[in-house]
């Protein structure tokens, strides 16, 4: 018995990818956008050219590649990936405020469902990427789009060291967000607070290689203003004038070392004795040959 031979036309099946992508680079409608994404997902040409791509590149046709290069197609419409430099700083520098949020246990599973209500994506692979953190971001298309989609302005947060970051334009539109990030019963928030870029933001400080360093240094025998000289040295302490806000965190490390160094002394004494130049707006740590200078907490 005589088998069929199958012949495919690869000229067919470019054809069909660039159509779908060039509907789903213009339509504006989110879900039907996404439904685009699932026809290309599910077409047997394009599902053949992602086999034949991982063949000939020698790659392995493991599923979850697979279907890594098919999110790459239908994601790649959607970011412009010859996004410019100056583009990039004009979408920074419209940016006027921060709202950095801690979360308790981010990443459980009812956090990932909120955080898909924001994200153009299927939950399975979204939760397969999650497991999977290094898989995938070494591929340099991949990598491109999701360093495209930290700034375009469907932005939805920046993940930094645990920390979530929330850039907004204006205030009242932060009002609306963090109405509503508050007010979720899933989200379980241990710190939340609003910073101005014209005031500076530092994120030095919520680092914990940063406060490890802090705490030994301030372990160490020596006199307070050597200590202050070993910070300034490690760049522990912000060396601009006028001093990043953010800085009350080594305000508190301080002021917390001092109890410990003079038990029987009381807060008032400490206050007149070491932060007696200090202002309205500003600490004022100062000894005999060093001063060190911090904005107060709002």
């Amino acid at each position: 018995m005589l088998s069929k031979k199958i012949i495919i036309s690869w000229k067919y099946s470019y054809q069909k990818l660039e159509k779908l992508q060039k509907k789903i680079k213009y339509k504006k409608n989110k879900r039907a956008c996404r439904n685009l994404q699932r026809l290309l997902q599910k077409t047997s040409f394009i599902q053949l050219l992602v086999v034949k791509d991982c063949i000939l590149s020698e790659k392995k046709c493991e599923k979850y590649n697979l279907l890594l290069q098919l999110w790459i197609l239908c994601l790649l419409p959607i970011v412009n990936v010859h996004y410019s430099n100056s583009a990039r700083a004009a979408a920074f520098a419209e940016i006027q405020y921060v709202f950095i949020l801690k979360f308790e246990n981010f990443f459980n599973e009812k956090n990932k469902y909120w955080l898909l209500s924001n994200i153009l994506i299927e939950k399975k692979f979204f939760f397969i990427w999650l497991k999977r953190k290094n898989i995938g971001i070494e591929d340099t298309q991949f990598k491109r789009i999701l360093e495209n989609l930290s700034f375009r302005s469907n932005l939805n947060f920046i993940d930094y060291n645990g920390l979530i970051i929330l850039p907004f334009k204006t205030f009242p539109k932060f009002k609306i967000i963090k109405s509503s990030i508050i007010k979720s019963p899933l989200l379980q928030i241990k710190f939340a607070k609003l910073y101005s870029i014209k005031e500076g933001l530092n994120l030095l400080y919520w680092r914990q290689n940063y406060k490890k360093e802090l705490k030994r240094c301030l372990k160490i025998n020596q006199p307070i203003d050597h200590i202050i000289e070993t910070l300034k040295k490690k760049n522990l302490v912000s060396q601009r004038s006028p001093p990043l806000r953010g800085e009350q965190q080594l305000f508190y490390k301080i002021w917390h070392w001092l109890k410990k160094k003079h038990r029987n002394k009381s807060s008032k004494w400490l206050y007149q004795h070491y932060w007696q130049k200090s202002t309205s707006t500003k600490w004022i740590f100062s000894m005999e040959n060093s001063n060190l200078s911090m904005y107060k907490p709002m």
